[in-house]
């Protein structure tokens, strides 16, 4: 739940926002410009060739899809801001319901999604077509005594649309409920958050973003104080209005008189390291993965993503092409999803000639996926036992794949093979997902195969949150998860940080793979009254998925502790 008496700071944050949505919004801000911004398409003349009218066509058809989805943004955002300014000026205590620029829950029901993942269940909530395991969730544990924010950004619909978008300004207004003040080290863990933010330090240690956030002190007071008249210097950040807003809570604890008694309702986020990748390389014991991933100490962060970048190629492939590509590839993405993953970065980039995006993201999706395996062997290995164990299920067994977490709780991929004889007044979305299912409820081979492996590390990403958060209750901190990033206030960072690596060892430490083999050969496997030893291709099918529920990946030599002692494993 969130704060009545941190309103002001959030109204200050607010008023920026909504000034810079007045004044003709801002592209690098994230706040979407009104379509009268879109550039009018060129005039057709009679003199130009087919060609050329045909190029003028195709301008002017992009212009006017341009326009349209300007428009739609506009108004979304418009709509988000009256709701909001609205709450503000009514002075409404604390609603029952969450929005995207401001989310404020009270009593809020929690579901456990596929992967065991904790979602809030709201009235307005949408269907699981648009709460995703992927989706950017603020998730709690589902007991009441906890005091944790719960909202979910993705998860909310209008008539039928999707509230809020992928958007950064909605997370900036985010504060807690109950404040505590800084301590010796809060303060500290403010700036560090605030460098963190700008994205100009991932390669440099702890101590060196601290000191260079002191060098900032005169930049961060003057965004504190003069957001839009000043040198901005937090608009040039990665995340800007999280980073204003982190500038605003340092001016206002340096201002108190004794920052250590300050009482702080900001949150401090500490992220993890590509937390799929992590998940692999500790099931996999690999030692060369882990250390890219930050499960081994060091004195400085290790980026997998830039070391991919420099694997790939130099040049135009910087850090943030390949980002999500690399972060995606252990949920399932395909080559086809990593291209335009790419394709759509390459655009970005002002100074890459157009016409070679789409040559260009097919070779740096081919040098990722190529990439990541020289650096992870194991991940690959594993991933193709999760993907085979699934295929022979689904195909021999005609079952749906099905395993138990760490923490016990059961999962069941729902994915049926679609029935082709459906008559046509059936054929409408909303009934045919209802209704237009097999008969038999055979499952689909292809759906299962794909889905299992990023369900599965989903499944152990869930477990880790769940684990974090209840450790954190029992210690009475403040928790707080978005996917793989932890927030708790600045006064228990520490506290948070060792409760987290704490419960990725013990859950790591546990024989995860060989418990999910016992599982799937108890579950799936043919016994010797079943296999007829007769040489037919049904009888070498069962013997087939019998050796292959068995045949467990190796591991290597990694020790597991380790992640005790990393400073970066979530930083």
């Amino acid at each position: 739940m969130l704060s009545p008496t941190a309103e002001d700071g959030e109204i200050e944050l607010l008023d920026v926002i909504t000034e810079v949505f007045n004044s003709g919004g801002s592209q690098r801000l994230d706040i979407p410009e009104p379509p009268s911004a879109c550039p009018p398409p060129g005039a057709v003349n009679p003199e130009m060739s087919k060609m050329e009218r045909f190029e003028a066509y195709k301008q002017r058809m992009a212009l006017r899809r341009q326009k349209a989805e300007m428009y739609s943004l506009w108004c979304d955002t418009l709509y988000r801001l009256s709701l909001a300014n609205h709450s503000f000026s009514s002075k409404l205590p604390i609603p029952s319901f969450s929005f995207g620029f401001f989310s404020f829950l009270i009593v809020c029901p929690y579901h456990i999604t596929l992967a065991s993942s904790t979602i809030s269940c709201t009235p307005t909530s949408s269907s699981h077509d648009h709460i995703t395991l992927a989706s950017s969730t603020i998730s709690c544990t589902p007991f009441p005594q906890a005091r944790i924010l719960a909202a979910s950004q993705h998860g909310l619909q209008r008539a039928g649309v999707p509230l809020s978008s992928p958007s950064e300004p909605p997370e900036a207004i985010i504060c807690f409920f109950r404040g505590e003040p800084l301590g010796p080290k809060g303060l500290d863990w403010l700036k560090i958050h605030l460098v963190n933010l700008t994205g100009l330090k991932k390669k440099n240690s702890v101590s060196e973003r601290l000191q260079y956030a002191q060098e900032l002190m005169s930049d961060i007071l003057d965004s504190a104080d003069r957001p839009l008249t000043g040198d901005m210097w937090w608009a040039k950040s990665e995340c800007p209005w999280q980073t204003l807003a982190v500038c605003m809570e340092i001016a206002r604890a340096m201002r108190s008189g004794d920052p250590e008694a300050y009482v702080c309702h900001f949150p401090v986020h500490q992220d993890g390291s590509c937390n799929g990748l992590q998940h692999y390389a500790a099931l996999g014991r690999d030692s060369v993965g882990a250390e890219s991933v930050n499960l081994t100490p060091a004195v400085k962060p290790q980026d997998v993503y830039s070391r991919v970048a420099a694997l790939v190629l130099e040049g135009f492939v910087r850090r943030k092409v390949i980002k999500q590509t690399v972060m995606t590839t252990v949920y399932g993405v395909t080559r086809f999803g990593a291209r335009l993953q790419i394709a759509k970065q390459l655009k970005d980039i002002e100074d890459f000639p157009k016409e070679f995006v789409w040559p260009a993201s097919t070779y740096l999706v081919l040098k990722t996926f190529e990439s990541l395996q020289e650096m992870f062997t194991s991940t690959k290995e594993i991933q193709d036992w999760f993907t085979e164990c699934a295929r022979l299920i689904s195909q021999i067994c005609g079952q749906n794949v099905e395993w138990v977490t760490p923490l016990g709780f059961p999962v069941v991929q729902p994915y049926n093979r679609l029935n082709k004889l459906v008559a046509p007044q059936l054929q409408a979305k909303k009934l045919q997902e209802h209704y237009n299912m097999d008969m038999f409820e055979r499952p689909n081979v292809m759906k299962q195969k794909n889905a299992f492996p990023p369900n599965y590390i989903h499944s152990l990403d869930s477990s880790h949150m769940m684990l974090t958060s209840l450790f954190c209750e029992r210690r009475g901190i403040t928790f707080v998860s978005v996917h793989d990033c932890f927030w708790t206030h600045p006064s228990t960072v520490d506290v948070m940080n060792r409760v987290c690596r704490e419960q990725f060892v013990a859950l790591h430490s546990q024989p995860i793979l060989e418990d999910l083999s016992r599982f799937m050969v108890q579950k799936y496997s043919y016994s010797d009254s079943e296999l007829t030893n007769d040489g037919s291709m049904v009888d070498m099918t069962k013997r087939k998925l019998n050796q292959i529920l068995t045949k467990v990946p190796s591991k290597g030599d990694l020790d597991i502790t380790n992640v005790l002692n990393s400073v970066y494993f979530f930083s």
